[in-house]
């Protein structure tokens, strides 16, 4: 019986390294997804920027034509 109750602690101490690991994962994972919003909500913005200046260079043009 002590054989397995050491076997049993053994897979406990697995399931919680596991269970760590996966939270780690899980925790990397958002961390990721925070920084490619954070850089896709960059670009958006200098997209909406260049759009504006385009938007007002064609004004531009087409007050002085």
């Amino acid at each position: 019986m002590r054989e397995y109750a050491g076997e049993n602690e053994k897979i406990i101490l697995l399931i919680d390294e596991q269970k760590s690991i996966l939270d780690n994962i899980r925790l990397r994972k958002a961390e990721f997804a925070d920084e490619f919003k954070r850089q896709l909500q960059n670009k958006n913005s200098r997209i909406e920027e260049e759009i504006a200046e385009i938007d007002q260079r064609i004004r531009e043009i087409l007050m002085s034509g």
